[in-house]
């Protein structure tokens, strides 16, 4: 009897003309859990307080690439928050017991893609 589902999250650059050869950066993330949530949400102007599912692993947070408001990650609304990217994917590691919370703070209301991975 198998041990439920699992897979991996790879994340492979190349830099290429930095030097005489193309410098390969190739890191993975092995998911044991069987989470996989994908959704687009509405997210207001403000805090907003998003709950992972339990058992995930890996977030990604993807706005539309065309995407000019202000984004910021914040564990608790009165965090002063770290700035993610608005334009690119950004991915977080989480490492936290079922039913924990992080921010997102939005200087305007934007629709942004969030993928859960475990």
């Amino acid at each position: 009897m198998g041990t439920g589902p699992s897979g991996r999250a790879i994340f492979q650059a190349h830099i290429d003309g930095l030097f005489l050869e193309s410098l390969p950066i190739d890191l993975q993330w092995t998911l044991q859990n069987g989470v996989y949530q994908s959704d687009a949400q509405l997210f207001a102007s403000g805090n907003t307080i998003v709950t992972p599912p339990s058992n995930t692993q890996l977030i990604l947070i993807q706005p539309p690439s065309t995407n000019t408001v202000a984004l910021l990650l914040k564990r608790v609304a009165g965090d002063t928050g770290y700035p993610l990217s608005n334009t690119m994917p950004n991915v977080i590691t989480w490492n936290a017991t079922p039913g924990s919370t992080f921010v997102l703070n939005c200087a305007s209301q934007v629709t942004l893609q969030l993928t859960y991975l475990g």
